[in-house]
């Protein structure tokens, strides 16, 4: 026996390496636009609406969400496409989605608004061809609002944490980890690994544990400051972070009543325990509990 090589040419192989991450990229985009449509579709449930994911209309036209609820007695229809993209919806993405509806309009199928939902800007173009084509253009982040409206209390909360006289100089911490996997390990960022273990939802609860005094209600601080951050910039890729002193939950109360009144008096937030059970319900909380000893005995589960 000898030894083989198998030699490719240089520049085919940079052809196929740039191929994979073409088709990569293709892959990717597809389960994000299947996640943003998930998501555009639970938020539209949570408002009252019948939902239809992937409405086949014929002639090789789908919808992505054919939403209806009753409104004064008649019943609404809508159909909704949703963009997750890059780059500006612009008004050939408008002309699309118009042609769609008028392929989809049927007596059989009544749709009494077109709506494009994207995570993106969209163009001047579009937005005048929209106008006059009967199309509302909303931003998924407008559209999340329209439940729960988070945006003054993410912002309070990044402010608050900027306000503390030390927080520029604070000095990440080394802990000690306790769990299936790891034993006594000592890690040297304990924010690090926090922040890449909620990003990679790969435990749904983390206890922090220390004495008094070693600065565990500023770590959740910092820790609500940076996930408000990350959500504003980005809100389909992240998770908005529930900041609540435990100190206030009374005997008798479940812990849900507790946080959703924290979160009204302190910040005024809109909400009651149906969105708050339907956002939680829908992975798109984080909870940071702060003051887990304050309360002891009178902790229920979440």
């Amino acid at each position: 026996s000898g030894d083989f090589t198998f030699a490719v040419p240089v520049q085919r192989f940079e052809d196929l390496v740039f191929e994979l991450v073409r088709e990569y990229q293709k892959v990717e985009s597809r389960e994000r636009q299947i996640q943003f449509k998930s998501k555009i579709a639970e938020l539209y449930a949570a408002q009252g609406f019948d939902t239809k994911i992937n409405l086949s209309i014929g002639a090789g036209q789908v919808i992505d969400i054919y939403a209806t609820t009753r409104l004064g007695g008649s019943q609404f229809c809508a159909a909704v496409q949703c963009l997750y993209k890059s780059s500006t919806v612009d008004i050939n993405d408008v002309k699309n989605f118009y042609t769609t509806l008028l392929i989809a309009r049927s007596p059989s199928l009544p749709i009494h608004k077109g709506i494009i939902v994207s995570n993106a800007n969209f163009s001047l173009d579009a937005r005048e061809l929209a106008a006059r084509s009967d199309v509302d253009l909303v931003n998924y982040q407008d559209l999340s609002r329209q439940m729960v409206d988070f945006q003054a209390y993410l912002h309070d909360a990044v402010s608050e944490y900027e306000a503390l006289p030390f927080f520029r100089y604070l000095i990440d911490s080394p802990c000690s980890i306790q769990s299936d996997n790891y034993d006594g390990v000592v890690i040297n960022s304990l924010f690090d690994y926090v922040r890449k273990l909620i990003q990679s939802q790969a435990n749904s609860k983390i206890a922090i544990l220390g004495n008094f005094g070693m600065g565990k209600t500023v770590f959740g601080q910092k820790l609500t400051a940076y996930l408000a951050s990350k959500y504003l910039e980005l809100p389909t890729d992240n998770r908005i972070p529930i900041h609540v002193e435990l100190k206030t939950h009374k005997a008798g109360t479940r812990i849900e009543e507790t946080i959703v009144q924290a979160l009204q008096i302190r910040y005024g937030l809109n909400w009651d325990i149906r969105s708050f059970s339907f956002l939680k319900r829908t992975g798109q909380l984080v909870f940071i509990l702060d003051g887990l000893d304050e309360m002891a005995a009178k902790v229920d589960r979440v």
